[in-house]
């Protein structure tokens, strides 16, 4: 079909661009395969400034787009540093908003909803509020993984905010036998 035609041909020029990370790209996508078979992967892409670290994560989540992936993405910068709960909101925030949630955003991922639609006038979470909203992001990435593999991307993880980093970290370690992946 003339999808299939065009997106094999973007993803060509993507390929194209990156013939110099041609095994990064090869690696990262076995990932991928890894996630879709039920096995979580976390997946850090490192480098000096400059070197491309972008375009192959930008590649990445192309492919696992155009292979039925679910990919939710987060751009990290200082200035958002000091925005609790900026990283994940990013990634949820459409989730948040669209027909899906009445499915996944229940029972324990309910929780969520207290850093993804915070209450303007209420004190960011602390102390247990901080640990049931981080359980409830866990929890709504696991059902969003339930239904379709999901990619979550993070670019430029090392300015992302404090609460949304150390939620990264506990997810990172509860990723098996669940098709969902994190790239940053």
């Amino acid at each position: 079909t003339m999808d299939t035609a065009t997106t094999s041909a973007e993803t060509g020029r993507m390929r194209g661009a990156l013939l110099q990370r041609s095994v990064e790209l090869a690696t990262l996508e076995r990932q991928l395969q890894q996630v879709r078979a039920g096995e979580g992967r976390v997946a850090v892409v490192r480098g000096p400034a400059g070197v491309g670290k972008s375009s192959l994560v930008r590649a990445v989540a192309h492919t696992a787009d155009s292979n039925g992936f679910r990919v939710l993405r987060a751009w990290a910068g200082p200035l958002e540093q000091q925005a609790g709960w900026g990283i994940a909101r990013q990634l949820f925030g459409p989730v948040s908003v669209g027909e899906e949630w009445e499915h996944v955003g229940v029972g324990a991922a309910a929780q969520a909803q207290r850093v993804l639609d915070p209450d303007p006038a209420a004190s960011a979470p602390t102390g247990d509020a901080m640990h049931a909203a981080s359980y409830g992001l866990t929890w709504l990435a696991y059902g969003l993984a339930e239904r379709s593999p999901t990619l979550l991307v993070v670019d430029d993880v090392h300015w992302a905010d404090g609460p949304s980093l150390r939620w990264l970290a506990q997810l990172s370690r509860q990723l098996s036998e669940l098709r969902l992946g994190v790239l940053c």
